[in-house]
């Protein structure tokens, strides 16, 4: 990480924790055997891959995040999705096998959190992620490229 906002604090904070840890190389080591499992909140994984949180996914492939989330669970990969999906978090959760981390920027409007925590709890089901429906880039958008659009969460 390069930089930060306001006085840096989130950036010093990680540099120090960061700095309390060492690699140490071990070498001639029996690797007949390797357990690459880890425990993150009391659950076990087998493998230390995750996948990351990649919005409209439809856009590369016409099932999106529900691919991702089948490959996900053939290799026993964490799968995390993304806040802007283009799946259903039900659909997702049932390609993926168990329920999947979904990524949650916060709000300060109450009315946007709590449709957001319930829609992802299934209490809202189809409720878009952000509380409105999308929209098609617009020429003079942040990152528009041309006719660009955006595909609608079902």
């Amino acid at each position: 990480m390069g930089s930060s906002v306001d006085d840096d604090g989130t950036l010093r904070a990680n540099r120090e924790g960061f700095a309390q840890f060492q690699l140490r190389a071990r070498r001639l080591v029996n690797v007949r055997e390797v357990d690459m499992s880890v425990t993150i909140f009391g659950e076990r994984w087998e493998t230390p891959i995750f996948v990351c949180p990649t919005g409209s996914q439809k856009i590369y492939d016409p099932e999106g995040d529900v691919a991702t989330a089948r490959a996900a669970k053939a290799k026993g990969h964490l799968m995390m999705l993304s806040g802007v999906t283009t799946s259903s978090v039900e659909e997702v959760n049932a390609a993926r096998g168990m329920p999947v981390w979904f990524q949650c920027y916060p709000t300060d409007v109450d009315a946007v959190a709590h449709a957001i925590v319930g829609a992802r709890r299934g209490r809202v089901p189809g409720a878009h992620p952000h509380g409105r429906p999308q929209r098609r880039a617009q020429p003079g958008d942040p990152g528009a490229r041309g006719t660009s659009r955006q595909p609608r969460l079902r």
